[in-house]
């Protein structure tokens, strides 16, 4: 059968139709094309990158390997990165994006980033000295960290505190020292890194000055630090101190960075000195020759340490050191010890010991530095807290940093808990307690921390007509010193930061 056919009238309303229906289609091939085409974040085709993740526009694609695209930046600060033309790209202030420099002699990679000299000459601009050839060339070329000197073409250098700078001033080319679990001994400048020992570290014995102690000065291109101990002696390694002996300080013309925590006993630059030492606790006997033995002092620094406790009103405890040293701690040494519990003229616990890190380039602190006065447990006062001296042309401290300056506790009346339990919290030190809690027996006293003084030991209850001996506790430790030193006094830290310790700041002194 044959299909029929219709005829259909196609008027203006079919017309219409069709043009409806092409006009959408349009429309939507429009709506498509305009998606395909929306901006892409990362392009800087128009020459600027508005996602503050990606800031910087590359747009030859030297850096990234993609022309005109916005990249992440993460960078060390003032860092030369690469030429542009006659335009240098550096790295910013704070590391997170690049800055263009137009080069007025234009851009060398030799260079370092700008041309600045011309043949035959030495030339310092800018923070950079440069050195050129006969044909022109930059053959020398050196950013300076502390800026360029005023009347001679080259870089400013540091002046290390404690007037170190002529050791420094004596070895050329110094090695980089690189140490983990390592111990130095400040008496005689030996460094043994996992028991195998270190050679070839320049290294002086400065006499003390007024004030001060000896100083062991160790001269270095680049530092690290993991996980170091410094004592005076060998005979530290398994005690206290018996004696006192040299600081350590550690110059670097380099980089500075403490990625493992440091230790610094208090033989290794604590001071003994009738002004800040603690007084004793001088023992005595009652009208039927039982025992009385008052608390010693605690050790004074930045602030003083606490008296130990007396007994029954009749023999008192020895009195805390008092405040002394300076806070830039020029002289540099560390804290004073506690008093002791043998009579007159005895030492208890050592003060904190004493550390100078001096880099003209920029020290970097990701773990502990520890310099807190030392604790022992029976009836002496605690160290006061030690000195930590930090300078350099930038001073950062990242979040795990602590630099721990705090005073030692007290020791008790009697045994108390050993070893004492340490927190890098920055807190005080609780004091020895008793063990067993017993009323012929005090407490110690707290060690200071900042913002907090020590506290005294306590004295025991025991009445007259109760039999045995009784001893009171030892006062707690005085709190440390802390310096930092900047070219503008400022320096960079997480708000995770420990400064614990008495913190000051000063100008950074250079030549």
């Amino acid at each position: 059968m044959q299909p029929t056919l219709v005829s259909v009238d196609k008027g203006p309303m079919m017309i219409e139709h069709r043009f409806m229906s092409w006009w959408n289609a349009a429309l939507v091939v429009i709506v498509l094309a305009s998606g395909c085409t929306k901006p892409n974040p990362k392009s800087c085709q128009d020459g600027t990158c508005t996602d503050p993740a990606f800031p910087f526009c590359d747009v030859d694609g030297a850096l990234a390997g993609e022309a005109e695209t916005c990249i992440a930046v993460a960078c060390t600060a003032n860092e030369f990165v690469a030429c542009r033309g006659d335009r240098a790209i550096t790295c910013n202030t704070t590391g997170t994006d690049y800055e263009l420099e137009r080069c007025d002699g234009g851009c060398a990679e030799a260079a370092g980033g700008c041309r600045l000299c011309d043949p035959n000459e030495t030339v310092c601009e800018n923070g950079r000295v440069q050195t050129c050839d006969a044909n022109g060339a930059v053959v020398a070329s050196e950013a300076c960290a502390l800026g360029c000197f005023e009347d001679q073409p080259r870089c400013r250098r540091i002046d290390p505190s404690n007037a170190l700078g002529a050791y420094l001033d004596m070895v050329a080319t110094p090695p980089n020292l690189d140490l983990e679990d390592a111990v130095i001994l400040t008496e005689t400048g030996e460094i043994t890194e996992a028991g195998v020992p270190v050679t070839g570290i320049p290294t002086f014995l400065v006499p003390a000055s007024v004030g001060g102690v000896p100083i062991r000065v160790f001269i270095v291109q680049d530092l690290k630090l993991a996980n170091v101990k410094v004592f005076a002696m060998e005979i530290e390694t398994t005690g206290y101190p018996v004696r006192t002996g040299p600081a350590l300080a550690i110059v670097a013309i380099g980089t500075i960075k403490i990625t493992g925590r440091v230790t610094v006993s208090g033989g290794a630059g604590g001071l003994v000195s009738p002004g800040c030492s603690g007084g004793p606790g001088v023992p005595g006997f009652d009208d039927i020759n039982r025992g009385l033995y008052p608390g010693a002092g605690g050790g004074g620094h930045a602030t003083a340490g606490a008296s130990g406790a007396e007994i029954r009103n009749r023999y008192a405890g020895g009195v805390g050191g008092g405040l002394s040293g300076t806070e830039n701690l020029s002289p540099l040494r560390g804290g004073c010890p506690g008093g002791g519990s043998g009579g007159a003229g005895s030492l208890g616990s050592p003060g904190g010991g004493a550390l100078q890190l001096s880099s003209q380039k920029a020290i970097e602190v990701s773990a502990v530095i520890d310099a807190r006065g030392t604790t022992l447990t029976s009836l002496t006062g605690g160290g006061a807290g030690g000195g930590l001296l930090l300078e350099g042309a930038t001073i950062t401290f990242k979040a795990d940093a602590r630099l721990i300056a705090i005073g030692g506790a007290g020791g008790s009346g009697g045994p108390g808990p050993n070893p004492v339990v340490l927190s890098d919290d920055g807190l005080p030190q609780g004091g020895i307690t008793c063990e067993p809690t017993s009323a012929y027996c005090g407490n110690g006293g707290s060690g200071a921390a900042a913002g907090i003084p020590a506290s005294p030991g306590v004295s025991a209850t025991a009445s007259t007509n109760q039999l045995g001996d009784v001893a009171g506790g030892g006062g707690g430790g005085g709190l440390g010193r802390i310096r930092i030193n900047t070219p503008d006094r400022t320096y960079v830290k997480a708000n995770s930061v420990v400064e614990a310790g008495a913190t000051s700041v000063g100008t950074l002194s250079t030549r």
